[in-house]
């Protein structure tokens, strides 16, 4: 940010007197600071936004202007698409998931403190998502985690629950009170029956699991980059044809999935390595 100290301090003393209902001429170190992070993060969240049409530059009490009134939109905008997703909104049996989306991130939406403490986000995120949120908070975090959530529920949804529920059972029968990300093992298995060609309604066997592990050793097992590459390669294109033939090619749900690819690739090679993978993937 190029503003200097002389050009916020003012917009910290006007936040000041609106706090105070101009009843009070100080305030305490604490909560100056405060409202500092609280001027500060409206103006970067303004500048991430890009300048208003026809600006090139904008003073410092411009840009937070400006930066709270893109808050403030942003909360509008998440909270729409969360209250839309809510609708059919299914958690399959995991409390962490059913928690998080139904308690906790209505609780931000509540208690959001826009104007005093924006920079703030209130609650912990317990559900893990499938992107990092390093270096996010507030409305910037809940928004990207809203997203998450809702590129999850159209991957999940469009999916019988019961076969949903017979995965994560089969995965882990105890799934219920676990606080792992659910999509990925779900998602892992899809990717799975592309790779050996199999369809969603065959019983899985043995058999599978050692044709699977032949593949991956095939592609992945070498130490030579080009070897590497061919595993991570091989699995873009079984996620691009999942997405192409089963969500009508979503962009954005591609890309949150991809998010999945590098692990998933790292835990078949290890897998297959040691003949593990009946632990560690449901077929």
């Amino acid at each position: 940010m190029n503003y200097q100290l002389e050009e916020l301090v003012p917009l910290v003393a006007a936040l000041a007197d609106k706090y105070t209902m101009n009843e009070s001429t100080s305030i305490s170190y604490t909560k100056a600071n405060q409202l500092m992070e609280a001027v500060l993060y409206c103006i970067d969240v303004g500048e991430h936004s890009g300048l208003p049409i026809g600006k090139q530059k904008l003073s410092a009490q411009e840009a937070y202007k400006y930066g709270y009134e893109c808050v403030f939109n942003k909360v509008k905008e998440s909270q729409k698409r969360y209250n839309e997703m809510l609708l059919t909104f299914h958690a399959y049996g995991n409390e962490n998931y059913k928690l998080t989306v139904e308690q906790a991130i209505p609780g931000f939406f509540h208690y959001y403190d826009i104007r005093y403490a924006p920079q703030e986000t209130g609650i912990t995120m317990d559900y893990p998502i499938l992107t990092s949120l390093y270096g996010e908070c507030g409305i910037q975090a809940i928004s990207k985690y809203v997203d998450a959530i809702c590129l999850e529920q159209k991957f999940l949804n469009a999916l019988p629950e019961a076969y949903v529920r017979q995965i994560l059972y089969q995965f882990d029968s105890d799934y219920a009170s676990q606080y792992y990300n659910i999509c990925n093992i779900v998602f892992r298995n899809l990717m799975c029956h592309i790779m050996l060609g199999k369809s969603l309604e065959e019983t899985s066997t043995k058999e599978d699991y050692e044709k699977l592990r032949k593949i991956v050793l095939f592609f992945g097992n070498d130490s030579s980059v080009r070897k590497k590459r061919s595993l991570n390669e091989n699995l873009q294109q079984c996620l691009t044809v999942l997405v192409d033939n089963a969500y009508k090619g979503d962009v954005a749900l591609e890309q949150y999935l991809r998010n999945d690819l590098k692990n998933f690739a790292t835990e078949l090679r290890l897998t297959a390595k040691y003949n593990s993978m009946e632990n560690a993937f449901v077929i």
